[in-house]
């Protein structure tokens, strides 16, 4: 897409539109949410680590899942095996599910997945600022980017 300032993180993004596509069919997640987390949260780079100093955490892999969070969402392994983008992008979407459900609207979720439950919180107080509001801003668009993407038959790497 000619002058597209998101084509080339999008065409690195795509790659794992297999992986995203059978997860969000599987949780009931839109395709293109995952995709626009993946995105924001790595680039798509499988192996995209940051350590989370505010939660004493790291966060791993193409959705950037904290270890604490996995392992509220079950998982049992290893750290390291949340650079697979299988699992991360299972573990991912599950959580994006689950905020989904919680919160009944893409934008609190969105807040919620970046800056936990304090921030919806705050949010819903009349707090409109701060990295999390951000965040949700950010990947609102690019969702948006991705439905586009994908009902004009861009998604493909």
């Amino acid at each position: 897409m000619e002058g597209d300032p998101n084509a080339t993180i999008a065409s690195q993004v795509l790659t794992w539109r297999p992986m995203a596509d059978a997860q969000a069919v599987a949780k009931q997640v839109p395709t293109a949410l995952v995709l626009a987390v993946i995105h924001r949260e790595s680039g798509g780079d499988p192996d995209a680590f940051n350590v989370e100093a505010k939660v004493n955490d790291a966060s791993f892999g193409l959705m950037q899942i904290l270890l604490q969070t996995s392992r509220k969402l079950g998982f049992q392994g290893v750290p390291r095996m949340l650079f697979e983008p299988a699992v991360n992008i299972e573990l991912g979407t599950r959580y994006l599910r689950d905020l989904l459900r919680k919160r009944g609207d893409v934008y609190l979720a969105l807040i919620e997945y970046n800056g936990g439950p304090v921030a919806v919180t705050l949010y819903l107080k009349g707090w409109r600022l701060g990295p999390a509001v951000h965040y949700a801003n950010v990947v609102n668009r690019l969702y948006l980017y991705y439905q586009q993407r994908l009902q004009m038959g861009g998604g493909q790497p």
